[in-house]
């Protein structure tokens, strides 16, 4: 695994992703109409050369390894770019690549492709917020050739990665803000999302029990039964509420 610290938060990848998106990177950076590529470019093949685990690099500005923070904006701008190439139904840039990477179009189905731009696009904020704070102005996202619905499934990608990422790292706060605005899109997507929705739903209650908040944990979880599609799973479901209310009563009861 190869993993990118940045300010606030990292991003990931499998060690054959990082090698991947890194000859892409150079691809799209050598087709860019500027001059002040090549030191990124140097750096970038340099990290090809290295072992697995170790191509990765901090991004956050007090060790970052790439050490002119001009080359963090002309990187920034690969980053745009690749996802813009990767949202394109025929890429004149990537097809340059080897057909055994995995950003190659002749491996790609949409539903790659949006999780590789999902990708690009999560590192792309990871180092505008370096960018941010050393002063320079932000890259802004390159025109991506999706529809409304496939522009849902890049956010939902990069905001999974989040939580997984907060859940991790005990960020509660963070995991918890996060899966609010994941419950938010979804419920956007109805009905194709209601199974993704329910587990959201449920997994907020949980946070919520866990936090000692009954009331709203049971409001979450009956939401979830609302839109459960599954009908084993929603019988599964009224019958722990069931259980948890009796449960609440029995103390409360106790109490008194």
């Amino acid at each position: 695994m190869e993993t990118f610290k940045g300010i606030s938060r990292a991003v990931s990848g499998s060690n054959g992703l990082i090698h991947d998106l890194i000859e892409a990177w150079i691809l799209v950076g050598g087709s860019l109409p500027s001059d002040d590529t090549s030191e990124v470019l140097a750096f970038l093949r340099n990290r090809l050369t290295l072992g697995d685990g170790g191509r990765a690099w901090n991004v956050a500005p007090s060790n970052s390894e790439l050490k002119r923070f001009a080359d963090w904006k002309v990187f920034a701008q690969i980053l745009a770019e690749c996802a813009a190439q990767l949202s394109l139904a025929k890429s004149d840039v990537l097809v340059n690549l080897n057909r055994t990477n995995c950003l190659s179009p002749t491996n790609q189905d949409r539903e790659h492709s949006i999780f590789l731009i999902a990708w690009n696009l999560d590192f792309l904020d990871l180092i505008n917020e370096s960018l941010a704070a050393t002063g320079f102005s932000m890259v802004e996202r390159g025109e991506l050739h999706l529809t409304a619905k496939e522009e849902h499934e890049v956010e939902l990608n990069i905001l999974f990665a989040h939580k997984r990422e907060f859940k991790q790292r005990h960020d509660n706060a963070r995991q918890a803000l996060t899966l609010d605005r994941i419950i938010q899109l979804l419920q956007t997507e109805l009905p194709d999302k209601r199974r993704q929705l329910s587990d959201c739903l449920q997994e907020r209650g949980e946070w919520l029990q866990s936090c000692g908040d009954s009331v709203q944990a049971l409001s979450a979880y009956n939401a979830a039964i609302l839109v459960e599609p599954d009908s084993e799973l929603k019988d599964a479901l009224i019958q722990f509420v069931e259980e948890i209310t009796a449960t609440s009563n029995h103390s409360s009861d106790s109490r008194q």
